[in-house]
C-alpha cells in the first residue's frame, strides 16, 4: 500500500518503465507501427473503463461538474499531476496538467525527445479512452511528452 506521495510517484514512475519496457519487447518483434498500435489501443480501454466517475459527474452537473471531478480526484490532492482547470463552460472545459511523473521518469533515463514523444502518444491514450467513452470530443493541444510546460486538453460536447 502506498503510504506517501513520494511511493505513490515512484509507483507511477516504475509503471512508466514498465510501458517503456513492452513497448521496445513489442517493437522487437512486431515492429513500430504494430507495436504502438496495439498498446494503444489496450490503454485506450483501460480508460474507458475509469470513466464511471466522469460520466456520473457529467450527467448530474454538466462539464463544470466533470472538471470538478477530475481536479478533485487527481491523486494526493492534485500533487502528482498538478491538474487544473483553465476554462469551463455548457459546452466546453479546457484542463490542465502541470506535472507528468511519467515524462520524467523517462527523462530521468535519458530517453530521447523522440522516444519520450512515442511513449506520451500511448500513455495519453488513457485520457482519450476516458472521456471519450464519456460522450465528449478531447484535444490535446499541449503534452509534457512534448515538451511543453503542460499538458492541456480540450474537452467538448459531440454534436
Amino acid at each position: 500500500m502506498v503510504k506517501t506521495g513520494k511511493e505513490l510517484k515512484d509507483a507511477i514512475k516504475s509503471r512508466a518503465m514498465a510501458y517503456a519496457f513492452i513497448y521496445e519487447e513489442m517493437k522487437e518483434k512486431l515492429g513500430a507501427k504494430k507495436a504502438g498500435k496495439i498498446f494503444s489501443e489496450s490503454i485506450y480501454k483501460l480508460g474507458e473503463s475509469k470513466c464511471g466517475k466522469y460520466k456520473k459527474a457529467l450527467k448530474k452537473g454538466g462539464l463544470k461538474a466533470l472538471a470538478k471531478e477530475f481536479v478533485k480526484s487527481s491523486p494526493l490532492n492534485g500533487k502528482i499531476f498538478n491538474p487544473g482547470i483553465e476554462k469551463v463552460n455548457e459546452n466546453e472545459c479546457v484542463l490542465i496538467m502541470k506535472a507528468c511523473p511519467l515524462v520524467e521518469a523517462w527523462k530521468e533515463n535519458n530517453f530521447s525527445d523522440e522516444k519520450i514523444k512515442a511513449l506520451c502518444d500511448i500513455a495519453y491514450q488513457i485520457d482519450l479512452g476516458t472521456f471519450q467513452a464519456c460522450g465528449l470530443n478531447i484535444e490535446f493541444t499541449h503534452r509534457i511528452g512534448d515538451g511543453n510546460s503542460k499538458c492541456r486538453l480540450i474537452l467538448s460536447k459531440t454534436l
